[in-house]
């Protein structure tokens, strides 16, 4: 059926040619015909002109907006005037425009100290805006006290942490500094109770880790462009992870602040 339509669709287009044709015989067997011109393009629209703002609302929307504080003018007009005297001395130091220039930062200076004062003031008797209540102190007496807490919390979370994390440990053939990270390393385990995997690249050796595994990937894998390379891996099945702590060789106070920090303190929460 599907053939029979298909015959009867081409016998139809055939029989119209024929009509055309002949219905055109007058115009003989062969001629030449320009195509026909295309049709012309729309003119495009004029544009709209932009609606021309009332005078009487914009004067309104004028009168609603906050007129500025008169103290944001009289700023603006002190830097200029300074800005201008010092231009005019610097092209024209004489002593009567140097003295002018410097009579107008003596003028910003006071002001800069009063301000400095005022800020004090209100940081003294408002506890909400003292640093000190919320981060390192700055007084003498109360660093060593601030210091120690702060040591001993970072001690209990990197042990805390030795319980279900492992360091990954990558060294090469040839690196000095990886033999200095290496001794350091494994002191910093046995203190801490961390277990150390290393893994060597190019053939690398070291008595502290002579069960290193060869590098079969672990290093493009996990990003290692340098060595020595420091990475901790959580040992938990369900939470596989392994967060680099850095490239270079590392004190055991560095390790252990990179630990605290990139596995336990979020961004922005540090003291």
């Amino acid at each position: 059926m599907r053939w029979l339509l298909l015959g009867c669709m081409l016998l139809a287009h055939a029989h119209a040619a024929d009509d055309e044709y002949w219905g055109e015989a007058n115009r003989g067997w062969f001629w030449y015909e320009l195509p026909p011109p295309p049709p012309p393009e729309p003119a495009p629209a004029p544009e709209s002109a932009p609606p021309v703002p009332d005078a009487e609302q914009e004067q309104q929307e004028q009168e609603t907006l906050p007129a500025p504080p008169p103290e944001l003018a009289a700023h603006r007009r002190l830097q200029q005037r300074i800005e201008d005297r010092r231009a005019i001395a610097i092209m024209d130091p004489s002593p009567a425009n140097v003295r002018a220039y410097l009579q107008a930062q003596q003028e910003a200076l006071e002001r800069a100290a009063t301000f400095a004062d005022v800020w004090q003031r209100v940081v003294w008797t408002t506890p909400e805006l003292d640093y000190q209540l919320r981060g390192r102190p700055t007084n003498a007496a109360a660093l060593p006290g601030w210091d120690a807490a702060r040591l001993q919390r970072r001690e209990r979370a990197v042990r805390d942490l030795a319980a279900d994390h492992g360091l990954f440990f990558f060294f090469g053939h040839d690196c000095l500094s990886c033999a200095q990270m290496a001794n350091t390393l494994q002191e910093f385990a046995r203190d801490h109770g961390f277990a150390v995997q290393a893994i060597a690249l190019d053939g690398a050796r070291h008595p502290a880790f002579p069960a290193a595994w060869p590098d079969n990937g672990f290093a493009a894998r996990w990003g290692v462009r340098a060595v020595p390379a420091l990475a901790l891996a959580n040992l938990t099945p369900q939470q596989e992870r392994v967060l680099p702590l850095g490239h270079g060789p590392l004190a055991a106070a560095e390790i252990a602040e990179r630990i605290e920090v990139l596995a336990s303190i979020p961004v922005g929460a540090r003291l």
